[in-house]
């Protein structure tokens, strides 16, 4: 408990007297007036605190015992983990008057071995609701930057993708911030950012899209003062790309002017030195300051969005070394497709019949493989030729120039084949859909990463939106496939066009990627654009339908398919259980046409293309939205796993004679099927921090179910009604949890939820984190102040550092009567202490308070961060403002830290 008045909210302490329940006032408040001198008590005690607590070396306490300024590489402050640290951060000349305040403490930076799948969370709270703090993570072997949170959240992760030792950079874009920061055990966390190995973005471009509330000349007004060029010309309606300047310096002013122009004449502060960053951090300075650009730019209001250009990469891993030609029967028989060839070829469709087009945004095509040539419809090429570290041009062509000398995988002729290379031509292999159409579009460079504004260019294209390349084709996509992915949450640029493409009527679908390693027991986050709202999540199974070791996980997840493993033979072929579909290989004659098996979700992706394109091929007119509520339905999936969808394979395995069946009958009878009870979101996690959330029961679509009961496997977690129908019980429900009655460690609680027709589960993340005390463990300095019960008024008061992990107090001149007792720190320096997001406790954490009738000693409590539940920042982030608070209670005058 880390209250303080009876109902229970977070109280803070400044420098004057002052009161929780209200009331000022002298020394006895509701104690009985004695006849003669009043007797006075000492009380003590120690603070005991977790043994991963831990404190910034520079806060806004002048006073702080061993302070240490970490504000740049060379002065990172070294920790360990796992670790939950708080602290201070501000701009100059903003938050409350400390040591910090004039000159600033913008930068926090932190030093620490990371193994992969640990989790770094920051939360923090400012004072105006314009504050923002950043976190960037740099690996110091490379001097790369591998991972980002820069969103507007008061809330940010990343989550580790390979183990290294890494530099955290906690950066205040604007005004002043406490912040809490807690990195996880391996697995104790998830988060649907995860690091790379290499550049995530293309330093020094943004993607851009105007804002129709804004005017040209204001943006061509707000581009000049920051020094940015546009590459290829604004147009209405569709991205562009803009450079930052290349020069360190003209960059440095270009930020100055741009947080000028958006803060509305504020004074721009200074900019970082060249100095901060040593030569093998150049880079991700550059990284660094292209995402403070595109924030920066973004706060204008002149743009929908302004992104990075990100890097997004082929998610094909683990090929074979040489041609292993195989019939592709297990994987399409695991979708049940020649089923669904039975059922259609029964149909007897005429040949007029439209043949459904799927989009294969990827590396290319080989224009001429026999079993693909037929396939073509247009296609086309975007890759940026304006940076010379990606590109080679735009072009009608969409053919893979890849040589000998590049070394290709032929990704995307591999990823086209899967879903349509022609059947019974006598060659080499079949695609899950022949009925379709192929229309190939190259991102992609060989050998190199892709960008994503060529992506977005691309969705437009395939979707018959206007678009970099001047033209359209005849028709736009049915299907759009990316077996493409880089980590992070979904860019708007990215949610944005699949937006725009999704009201074409054109459903996307997207491999989850391959950064788990499920056989050690670590997951990963499913990929952008996989994890972007509208987009069919696709993981991989292997020749035993399991879950494959590569295949990512998470709440965004929705569909199995075939993604093979080249490591197993279980087929009774004595092939390779990898997926086997078109390739190019080179003799001495040239390229020439070739077969062969790769893995990944990659592979697994296409698959569930096929799928849709066999439905349009029977259904023209089956939406986007009908799949969507087929799939929650389950009516076109076999499940797996844990009942219902979860995080591990979504709603299950893609089931291609159940799909065409479906889209059949929906054809015939033209009515939408029924809607079914869901949960969102999907999978809770509460970590260490929050001990509330909030779950939304409702139906895909209009529908009859209803709830019956849910119901918690845990007497840790209780789960009440917030606002729900009375008679479908669907709605919004709070889950808590009480964690005293959890061991130390990680959780994983089950929610039951029973419908009038079936059951499914909700999976819930709780951790508990050990409370033993530590040598190392420190706060910083501690306030202990002794209050009237009744009145709230100040008796004593004493501030103290810590020792060997403990904090040892002792407050005299206390006298008879009910008292409240409470500690807590002042990390922020504004005379509060207990403030929203420092640490506190109070004794006892069972009762409002304790009576005083002679000196006591062994009172003894915990303290914790507070103000950092879910339910404190999701109503943050709402009002802008921190959450409200009980009255103040003030640090006792001329005791002040």
């Amino acid at each position: 408990m880390l209250s303080v008045c009876k109902s229970g909210l977070v109280a803070s302490l400044v420098l004057m007297l002052g009161a929780c329940g209200g009331g000022g006032g002298g020394g006895g408040g509701g104690n009985p007036a004695p006849s003669g001198p009043a007797p006075t008590y000492t009380l003590s005690g120690t603070i005991a605190l977790p043994e991963t607590a831990a404190v910034d070396s520079d806060t806004n306490d002048g006073l702080q015992s061993g302070r240490v300024r970490n504000n740049n590489f060379a002065s990172a402050q070294a920790i360990t983990t796992p670790i939950q640290l708080v602290g201070t951060v501000n701009v100059p000349g903003a938050g409350p008057v400390g040591v910090n305040f004039a000159a600033g403490d913008a930068d926090d930076y932190f030093k620490t071995p990371l193994t992969q799948g640990q989790v770094i969370e920051m939360s923090f709270v400012g004072g105006t609701g314009a504050d923002d703090v950043d976190v960037y993570l740099v690996e110091d072997g490379t001097g790369l930057l591998v991972g980002s949170a820069t969103s507007a959240s008061a809330s940010k992760c990343i989550q580790i993708g390979r183990t290294s030792v890494y530099y955290i950079r906690l950066q205040a874009t604007q005004g002043a911030a406490l912040y809490n920061l807690r990195i996880s055990a391996p697995g104790d966390a998830s988060c649907s950012i995860t690091s790379t190995s290499t550049d995530p973005i293309i330093a020094d471009e943004l993607v851009v899209k105007a804002s129709a509330r804004a005017t040209s000349t204001s943006r061509a007004a707000a581009l000049q003062a920051a020094g940015l060029q546009s590459v290829d010309g604004e147009t209405r309606g569709r991205p562009h790309l803009l450079r930052l300047p290349q020069d360190e310096d003209q960059r440095a002013t270009g930020l100055a002017r741009l947080e000028h122009w958006h803060r509305a004449g504020a004074a721009p502060r200074a900019r970082n030195t060249s100095g901060d960053f040593p030569g093998r951090f150049r880079r991700a300075r550059r990284a660094m300051e292209t995402l403070e650009y595109a924030k920066r730019l973004m706060a204008t209001g002149l743009y929908e969005y302004v992104e990075p250009n990100f890097r997004v990469e082929m998610l094909a891993t683990y090929a074979p070394t040489e041609p292993l030609y195989v019939a592709q029967r297990w994987s399409y028989q695991q979708i049940n497709q020649p089923s669904a060839m039975d059922r259609i070829l029964g149909l007897a469709l005429p040949p007029s019949t439209q043949r459904p087009i799927v989009a294969v945004i990827d590396s290319g095509i080989v224009n001429d493989h026999p079993d693909l040539q037929a396939q073509i419809s247009g296609g086309y090429t975007f890759v940026s030729s304006s940076s010379g570290a990606l590109g080679d041009g735009d072009t009608p062509d969409p053919n893979d120039p890849s040589t000998g000398a590049d070394a290709p995988n032929w990704h995307g002729t591999h990823v086209a084949g899967t879903v349509a290379a022609i059947d019974n031509n006598g060659k080499f292999g079949a695609g899950v859909a022949p009925q379709a159409l192929l229309m190939p579009l190259r991102v992609f460079a060989p050998g190199k990463s892709a960008s994503s504004f060529d992506i977005v260019q691309a969705i437009r294209y395939a979707a018959r939106l206007s678009n970099r390349s001047g033209t359209l084709p005849a028709r736009a996509a049915d299907v759009i496939n990316m077996s493409i992915g880089s980590s992070g949450a979904c860019p708007a640029q990215f949610s944005t066009e699949i937006a725009n493409a999704r009201a074409q009527n054109v459903v996307v679908v997207a491999a989850a990627g391959n950064g788990a390693h499920n056989d050690l027991g670590t997951a990963a986050a499913v990929s952008s654009p996989a994890n972007c709202p509208g987009v069919i999540a696709v993981g991989a199974l292997d020749a035993r339908q399991q879950q494959t070791f590569y295949s990512n996980s998470g709440p965004t997840l929705r569909l199995m398919a075939p993604g093979g493993d080249a490591y197993q033979s279980t087929t009774g072929t004595g092939y390779s259980d990898a997926i086997y579909s078109t390739l190019g290989s080179f003799d001495v004659s040239g390229r020439t046409p070739s077969f062969g098996p790769l893995m990944g979700t990659s592979m697994a992706s296409p698959h569930v293309a096929g799928v849709i394109a066999l439905m349009r091929y029977v259904n023209p007119a089956i939406s986007p939205t009908d799949i969507d509520t087929l799939i929650a339905n389950g009516q076109i999936t076999d499940d797996l796993g844990a009942l219902g969808r979860d995080d591990t394979t979504g709603y299950g395995l893609i089931d291609a004679r159940k799909a065409v069946d479906e889209a059949i009958a929906l054809a015939s009878s033209g009515v939408p099927p029924l809607g079914i009870v869901v949960a969102s979101p999907a999978s809770i996690s509460l970590g260490s921090l929050s001990s509330s959330a909030t779950m939304e029961l409702k139906l895909t679509a209009p529908g009859t179910e209803t709830v019956s009961s849910v119901v918690s496997n845990s007497a840790a977690v209780t789960v009440t009604p917030a606002s729900i129908d009375a008679i479908t019980r669907l709605g919004m429900y709070t889950i808590s949890v009480d964690r005293s009655l959890l061991p130390l460690g990680t959780s994983f609680p089950t929610l039951t939820i029973t419908t009038s027709t079936r059951g499914f589960n909700v999976q819930l993340t709780v951790i508990k984190a050990a409370t033993a005390g530590s040598s190392t463990a420190s706060y910083g300095r501690m306030v202990v102040q002794v209050s009237n019960a009744t009145t709230g008024a100040a008796l004593g008061q004493v501030i103290v550092s810590v020792t060997n992990g403990k904090y040892i107090w002792s407050i005299a001149g206390i006298p008879a009567g009910q008292v409240r007792l409470i500690a807590g720190t002042d990390l922020n320096h504004d005379f509060f202490f207990c403030d929203f997001g420092e640490v506190c406790g109070v004794y006892p954490d069972t009762a409002d308070s304790i009576a005083v009738t002679g000196s006591m000693n062994g009172l003894n409590f915990a303290v914790a961060p507070t103000g950092t539940t879910a339910s404190d920042l999701a109503m943050s982030e709402v009002n802008k403002q921190p959450p409200k608070q009980q009255p103040k209670i003030r640090v006792i005058a001329g005791n002040a830290p």
